[in-house]
């Protein structure tokens, strides 16, 4: 008679993972505190979040295609928050491949956001010359965060162990 043992396998934690999880989420987070656009000739700048309260305030009345912008700003600090969680959790010992799975399609969605919100606002200022001229820290942390999350993401999809 054969008896069946089961192999333990002990899943190691992965830091590359978290490491690049935890700071695109954080740039995600706090690009919506920096601002994204800088008007020079009149000496103002517009945060993340001043942008996500005017879009959403004028939610029915104003260009769908902002209001779309303004949730996608808003989602990418909520996706930054949940790749932060997601990095964290990389550390304990379970299979990495769901949150992998789950960190990818938070990155792809970041990515499209800050894409979004680029081309709507590339009308109003003129072109993509003139917007990247007008361009705020914030966008830049922004389009940071989604390349950083998505080799975090890739990371902790190809651990097999």
């Amino acid at each position: 008679m054969t008896l069946l043992t089961a192999r333990r396998v002990t899943v190691r934690p992965d830091f590359l993972a978290a490491m690049m999880l935890v700071l695109g989420g954080g740039a995600g987070l706090i690009s919506v505190l920096l601002p994204w656009m800088t008007r020079r000739e009149i000496g103002s700048s517009m945060s993340g979040w001043t942008y996500v309260t005017l879009g959403l305030s004028s939610g029915a009345g104003g260009d769908t295609g902002q209001t779309v912008s303004a949730y996608g700003v808003l989602g990418i600090a909520v996706a930054g928050g949940a790749c932060i969680l997601l990095g964290l959790s990389t550390l304990l010992p379970i299979t990495h491949q769901p949150l992998g799975a789950i960190s990818l399609m938070l990155g792809l969605a970041v990515i499209g956001a800050v894409l979004w919100w680029s081309q709507e606002n590339q009308r109003s200022a003129g072109g993509f010359g003139a917007l990247f001229d007008q361009l705020g820290p914030g966008w830049f942390v922004a389009a940071a965060a989604g390349p950083l999350i998505l080799i975090g993401a890739i990371r902790a999809l190809s651990r097999s162990d």
